[in-house]
C-alpha cells in the first residue's frame, strides 16, 4: 500500500474534526516522503531526513513536536494493524517544549467574582461560567455538553473534548442550580445541547467569545474560557493535590503534562512544604510544646 492510502485508512477511524487536524500534520510528512511511496520502502533514514527538514524550518518548537508526534502515532498504528513489522519512526525523538502555564494566564478569583456578579441576571452565561470554573473543562467540552450528559444526583457530567475523548467532570450545587435554571428557561426550539439556544451545538470558539465579551462588560482583562481551565490547574497544583488526581480532573492522559503545566517549582515553595511536614516542638514525647519566645532586648548606648 502507498503512504497516501494508509494515511486515508488511519484517518478514517477518527471524527471529522480530528481527521482535519491529523490530516494536516500528516500531509506535510507525505509531501516530503512522497504520497505514492510504498510504506514498506520507508526507512529510518527517510524519517531522519524528514526530521532534519522540519528542524531547519522557522517554526515553533511546539509545532515541530506535533509533526513528529503525529508521525510516530501513525507508524505505530501501522504496526498494530499488521501493515508493517517495525516502525521506521521508532528512533524519532520528540522535542520537549516548555509547557509551564504562567499564573497570569489564569483568571483570578476577583475577576471570576466580577463575571459572576454581571452574569447572574443572564441564566445561560451564569450557568456556563460556573460550569467552566467548577470543572476546568475545555471550551469544546462545554460546547458539546448534552442535557442527558448531566447527572444532577451525583453532581457530575460527561464532556467530550480534545481527541474525541469523553470523560467525567465534577461541579458543585451552586452550578447545579444555575444549570437547572437555564434549562428551565431555554427557548422551546432549543435542542439537546445544554448551552445552545438553538437545535445545534455552539462552537468552541463561541464559548470562549462569550467569556471574553463578559470580561469586556465588567472591565477586566480580555480573557477566554481557557483562563478558567488554567485557574483550576493552578488551584489543584498549589492545593498540593496529587498529580495523578489533578491529571484526571483536567483530562490529561499523562500526569507529567499536569506537572509541567501547573505544579510549582523553586526552593521557596519546597521549603514551605517541607517545613509543614517537619517534626514540631511538642511532637517529641516528654518534650513540652514550644513556649512563646522571650523578648530580645537590645541595649543602646547610654541605656
Amino acid at each position: 500500500m502507498t503512504l497516501q492510502e494508509t494515511i486515508t485508512l488511519f484517518l478514517a477511524q477518527y471524527k471529522k474534526k480530528s481527521q482535519e487536524t491529523y490530516g494536516y500534520n500528516l500531509k506535510n510528512f507525505a509531501n516530503f516522503i512522497g504520497p505514492a511511496r510504498m510504506i514498506e520502502a520507508i526507512t529510518p533514514l527517510h524519517i531522519l531526513e524528514y526530521q532534519q527538514y522540519v528542524e531547519a524550518r522557522p517554526i515553533a518548537l511546539s509545532t515541530r513536536a506535533t509533526y513528529f508526534k503525529m508521525v510516530k502515532i501513525f507508524f505505530n498504528w501501522l504496526v498494530r494493524a499488521d501493515l508493517l513489522e517495525k516502525s521506521p519512526a521508532r528512533l524519532l525523538k520528540i522535542p520537549r517544549a516548555s509547557v509551564e502555564v504562567e499564573k497570569d494566564k489564569a483568571m483570578t478569583d476577583e475577576e471570576l467574582k466580577r463575571l459572576l456578579d454581571w452574569a447572574k441576571w443572564r441564566p445561560r452565561d451564569f450557568a456556563l461560567i460556573l460550569f467552566l470554573a467548577d470543572t476546568g473543562c475545555r471550551a469544546g467540552g462545554a460546547a458539546g455538553l448534552r442535557v442527558r450528559d448531566i447527572d444532577f444526583d451525583n453532581l457530575r457530567a460527561l464532556v467530550t473534548e480534545k481527541g474525541e475523548k469523553t470523560r467525567p467532570v465534577s461541579f458543585e450545587s451552586v452550578c447545579a442550580r444555575a444549570l437547572r435554571t437555564w434549562l428551565n428557561k431555554r427557548p422551546v426550539k432549543a435542542g439537546i445541547y445544554v448551552f445552545s439556544a438553538a437545535a445545534g451545538p455552539l462552537q468552541a470558539a463561541s464559548i470562549s467569545q462569550i467569556v471574553t465579551r463578559a470580561c469586556q462588560h465588567v472591565g477586566v482583562r480580555a480573557l477566554g474560557s481557557h483562563s478558567m481551565r488554567h485557574r483550576k490547574g493552578h488551584q489543584l497544583a498549589y492545593g498540593l493535590v496529587p498529580p495523578t488526581l489533578a491529571a484526571q480532573a483536567l483530562g490529561h492522559s499523562n500526569p507529567q503534562t499536569t506537572i509541567d503545566s501547573y505544579y510549582p517549582r523553586g526552593w521557596d515553595k519546597t521549603d514551605e512544604v517541607m517545613r509543614s511536614f517537619a517534626v514540631k516542638e511538642g511532637d517529641v514525647p516528654g518534650q513540652p510544646a514550644a513556649q512563646e519566645k522571650p523578648s530580645i532586648f537590645v541595649l543602646k548606648k547610654g541605656g
